[in-house]
């Protein structure tokens, strides 16, 4: 069964300074929080590392000791399990399941026709033209196709190309009939963002976990 956490970040910027991420983080996050030029993704960065190996340690591993493997599109794959991390604005998200899974979070936005043109099909942008409120319409779409995209190992810049999505979140290949996979999207407005979990199980989650990391 699939879990999500979350983790505000603007409640734990004080334990920035207590974190020596030599000792706590593998190589791999060392390296990925120092080629952080920003201070402000550095600390995103240490932050997701440790929503990470909180996770992780609740299924018996930490950030630093865990095993990973990268496919072909560079997804970090578990020997067991599966988790996917997020982070937009104020909160870091993450996921865990047995199975492959996907997790995106995004804060609503205005204007984003030349992202949408990028990286949505004519029928999603079509979809997001027609709704009232056009910035939840596109924010709600983006999250639905990263989430399966990360899902499935492979990135969003494949998906224009591959398949397009409808509202009710169906999958529909462009050289194929429509595909039935045993897809499922778990949709959950917060505070001015869009997040959505992806699993092949239906995520029967009524709330996330708050993490409070001291």
């Amino acid at each position: 069964m699939a879990e999500l956490y979350r983790l505000d970040i603007r409640k734990h910027r004080n334990i920035l300074e207590k974190t020596e991420i030599e000792k706590a983080f593998s190589e791999y996050r060392i390296q990925k929080i120092k080629a952080c030029k920003k201070q402000e993704k550095k600390e995103e960065c240490t932050l997701s590392g440790l929503l990470l190996d909180f996770v992780l340690k609740q299924h018996g591993m930490t950030e630093k000791e865990a095993v990973f493997t990268e496919n072909a599109d560079g997804k970090r794959l578990l020997e067991t399990g599966d988790i996917n991390l997020s982070h937009s604005g104020n909160y870091v998200v993450c996921a865990y399941d047995n199975a492959p899974v996907g997790v995106d979070i995004q804060k609503i936005v205005r204007d984003k026709s030349g992202i949408a043109k990028r990286f949505f099909s004519e029928e999603e942008a079509k979809w997001i033209q027609m709704q009232e409120d056009m910035a939840l319409a596109f924010t709600r779409m983006w999250t639905w196709k990263e989430s399966y995209a990360k899902q499935k190992g492979s990135g969003i810049f494949k998906t224009k190309s591959e398949f397009y999505m409808t509202p009710d979140g169906e999958i529909c290949e462009r050289n194929a009939k429509n595909a039935k996979e045993q897809i499922y999207f778990k949709e959950i407005l917060l505070d001015g963002y869009c997040l959505t979990i992806c699993t092949e199980k239906k995520p029967y989650l009524d709330a996330m976990a708050e993490v409070v990391i001291i």
